[in-house]
Order: structure tokens, then sequence, then C-alpha cells
């Protein structure tokens, strides 16, 4: 029975090193197809709306959303975002995108990074006197990213 394990594990264990040796080559061609998906006019058009349909929020301000005829599936899913902190890692992204559509050109620019920590955005700038002005207006941006958000997740702002 030893000299049957042994003879089968080095079977696979030859299987799986061909599989790697082979592996490889394809991995990189795969890169490279990818890479030259980009120079291509269509397939860049589709990527671009795929990613961006991915990250856009339902008109209930999800982003993600379980569909499934099972509940129990639906249910499980949902606890796995939310205990894993997917949801805020999505919100976090989703500001980002928000802030640099929002406040334009000129003022990203400036912009080293936004940040969210609890219910605080953090954003941190180059221009002291654009942190000022910016400093200004903070009921209104809050206002602004929350409804774009679809939800009143940030209740305070820090200009560093």
């Amino acid at each position: 029975q030893s000299m049957y394990l042994s003879s089968q594990w080095q079977k696979i264990d030859n299987e799986l090193y061909t599989k790697s040796i082979y592996y490889e080559p394809t991995r990189l061609a795969s890169y490279y197809d990818y890479e030259s998906m980009e120079f291509t006019p269509e397939i860049s058009a589709a990527l671009d709306i795929y990613a961006e349909e991915s990250t856009t929020p339902s008109e209930k301000g999800y982003i993600l959303s379980i569909q499934s005829e099972s509940t129990r599936i639906k249910s499980i899913l949902g606890d796995f975002i939310s205990k894993n902190a997917l949801s805020s890692g999505l919100d976090s992204a989703r500001i980002q995108e928000i802030w640099d559509e929002s406040m334009g050109e000129n003022i990203k620019a400036y912009t080293k990074s936004v940040a969210l920590k609890q219910d605080t955005l953090i954003v941190k700038l180059n221009s002291s006197v654009l942190r000022e002005e910016l400093s200004y207006g903070k009921d209104k941006i809050i206002e602004m990213i929350n409804k774009a958000l679809g939800k009143d997740l940030i209740h305070d702002i820090r200009f560093v």
C-alpha cells in the first residue's frame, strides 16, 4: 500500500510541476493580452463601461447588491459584507470618486488624499489658502457628498 501511495504521489507531484511550468507563460501572456486591450478602442471603451457600471451605486445608494432567490444566501453574504467591513471600503472608494468629480480639476490638483475616519472626512491638501477657503463651505460640501452617496455618512470634514 505504501508503494502504491508513493507512486500516486509521484504522479501528482510530476503533474503539478508540469502544470506550473506551462502555466507561467500562459499567465504572462494573459497580462500582455490585457495590456493590448487598452489600445483597442472598442475593448477599452467596454472595459471602462464595465468598471463604471460595477462601481455605480443603485437608486438605494448601494454599490454592491446581492441578488439571489435564496434568503439564506442573501443573509449570509450580507452578514459577511458587514462583518468584514467591506461596505465601508466601498463607501471610501465612492467618496474619493465623488470628491474628484464634485470639486473639479483645480481642487483635485491640490488634493493629496481623501480618507473617511468614522464619520469624519479627512482631506489632505497642498495649499493652506485652499484649506482655509474650503473650511468656509464645510456644511455645503458635507451635504453635497452625502447626497451623492445617498446616505448620511459624513458629519464633519477636516482639512489638513
